[in-house]
């Protein structure tokens, strides 16, 4: 087993953390938390940006491709993509009917795909905006 050490800690939510990720082209990292933010940091555990708008807790997080959007997802039924570098909502995104649990982007960067506890998963064009595929079928709520 090598020999592992804390880099840093990562300190401002207000509730507990409920899933982080790694931007895929910077040091830096982002948390999705019960206090209804997100928040990004860089590799060592200072705050650089925090995202408010949800009104109820975050269940996942995702970051964009290309750096430079995070996508939100929420128990308030819907889910967000927001601008790193302004912290401007970009899209708050409506069609599932109960939380929203799981997020994550297609690697070319222009599609995205929700899941949540309405059994229903939907891929939507970032492009547009629009929910383009609903994923219908499961009995039971879809998460990660």
């Amino acid at each position: 087993m090598p020999k592992i050490k804390k880099h840093s800690t990562l300190k401002g939510h207000t509730e507990r953390a409920t899933d982080v990720a790694f931007s895929p082209v910077h040091d830096h990292l982002a948390t999705a938390s019960a206090d209804r933010t997100a928040k990004y940091w860089n590799d060592q555990g200072s705050l650089l940006k925090t995202f408010e708008g949800h009104l109820d807790r975050l269940a996942r997080i995702a970051i964009h491709p290309s750096g430079k959007y995070l996508g939100t997802a929420s128990f308030d039924k819907t889910w967000r993509l927001w601008d790193i570098e302004t912290g401007e909502e970009l899209l708050l995104q409506e069609g599932h009917s109960r939380s929203v649990y799981g997020l994550a982007f297609h690697r070319d960067g222009s599609l995205a795909a929700s899941c949540g506890l309405d059994s229903l998963a939907r891929v939507w064009d970032l492009r547009t905006g629009r929910s383009i595929l609903a994923l219908e079928g499961h009995v039971k709520p879809v998460g990660d």
